[in-house]
């Protein structure tokens, strides 16, 4: 019986290392794994911004085609289209006590439509309407830096 003692202690004594060491492979494999997902959590907030941008964008386009809707025979005759530079004019059609024709709507919507794309909703956005025929195309550009170029540009057309 004294014999087999010995052989315990001799072989606790050899191991007594080895939990620790385990301990310490199973600490750097967490680890790695808390970085992946940190990573991940990352390019989750990135995404999810750029999807809100590409929301923003369509619900701008979407909304100076119902202006345009609204002045359908103006928007038929060429008024509504503006290029990316073009700033429309500012003729307060909201005011009650202003009288604004078809034509002066159409530049006023184009100048609100245009304050739009320049508040903070989208940033460094322009946006142009442009016609062919019956087809009508809102582009509206944007600096995404969740994209590879670190623009992104949405393209609607339509008919009214």
């Amino acid at each position: 019986m004294p014999v087999k003692q010995v052989e315990l202690k001799y072989i606790k004594h050899r191991l007594s290392g080895f939990t620790l060491l385990e301990v310490m492979v199973a600490l750097v494999i967490f680890s790695i794994g808390l970085l992946g997902l940190a990573g991940l959590q990352t390019q989750s907030l990135r995404y999810n911004h750029s999807a809100y941008l590409q929301t923003q964008a369509t619900f701008l386009a979407y909304d100076i085609l119902d202006r345009m809707r609204a002045n359908k025979a103006t928007a038929e005759a060429g008024g509504y289209n503006a290029g990316f530079s073009t700033s429309g004019t500012n003729h307060n059609c909201n005011d009650s006590s202003v009288s604004c024709g078809t034509t002066e709507m159409a530049q006023f919507d184009i100048y609100e439509w245009k304050q739009l794309l320049s508040s903070n909703r989208l940033p460094g956005a322009t946006g142009s309407v442009g016609q062919s025929g019956d087809t009508f195309t809102v582009t509206i550009k944007w600096d995404d830096p969740g994209t590879p170029d670190d623009e992104s540009e949405i393209q609607i057309q339509t008919e009214l």
